[in-house]
């Protein structure tokens, strides 16, 4: 996988389950490397919180 050191903007992510696990893992990972993080949660909205705070705090 090549890794650029532009900040340009990548385009959107979307993650099913990204308020836990992989799928937060993947959320945080994507907005480091310059994407915009759509994350899809089923029950538990204070973790897809949780996980927005820690994607939008990314560098």
């Amino acid at each position: 996988m090549q890794q650029t050191t532009d900040s340009a903007p990548r385009g959107v992510i979307l993650v099913t389950g990204g308020s836990r696990g992989i799928g937060a893992a993947i959320c945080e990972r994507a907005a480091r490397d310059g994407y915009d993080v759509c994350i899809n949660y089923r029950s538990n909205e204070e973790q897809a919180q949780a996980v927005a705070e820690q994607v939008w705090s990314a560098p």
